[in-house]
């Protein structure tokens, strides 16, 4: 949607994730099929570098957060995206990736799984709670399986078959799928 909305305007999209493979690369491939099946994307895109996607003016960037990875030095101006955020350390994601949006001050998306206190996504959602006490402002969106299977029936048919293969109290059921 947003290389769509700003491929005339331009902008920047930097999408992290623990690795590079198979996440990075199944996020792009996953980005590269969406703008094939667009009337407004099919053969409009084109990749760059082995870690961009482009549309028109606008761009996205695909980094891996692993702990070694070096990418300093890119800006967010649409949006700062990391996927799978209760696997990136928090300090690499506070020294390399927030700076990103910085100048542009770019909304900030991660998501996951909040596992354990410590994690990154945890530590986001307990400093949004604390915000949202003081000015009322709705930070933290969580959802469930529930909701997501309102918008795909085959989605809530494989986590139903899973519940009943596992049982409602299963740690997979319980951190994968509520």
């Amino acid at each position: 949607f947003l290389l769509t909305r700003y491929q005339l305007r331009g902008g920047t999209i930097v999408k992290a994730a623990p690795t590079w493979k198979p996440q990075i690369v199944n996020s792009k491939t996953r980005l590269e099929g969406l703008l094939d099946q667009s009337q407004l994307g099919r053969g409009r895109w084109r990749g760059e570098y082995g870690y961009i996607v482009r549309l028109g003016a606008a761009r996205c960037l695909f980094l891996s957060a692993q702990p070694g990875s070096n990418v300093v030095g890119a800006t967010a101006s649409l949006l700062l995206e990391i996927d799978e955020a209760q696997d990136v350390d928090p300090e690499k994601y506070s020294r390399d990736f927030r700076p990103m949006a910085s100048t542009t001050n770019a909304t900030t998306v991660l998501y996951g799984t909040a596992r354990g206190p410590d994690s990154l996504l945890a530590r986001a959602q307990t400093a949004n709670r604390e915000l949202e006490a003081r000015d009322g402002i709705k930070r933290n969106f969580v959802y469930d399986w529930r909701t997501l299977g309102e918008l795909s029936d085959a989605y809530e048919r494989h986590v139903r078959s899973e519940i009943e293969r596992l049982g409602d109290d299963h740690p997979v059921v319980r951190t994968q799928y509520r």
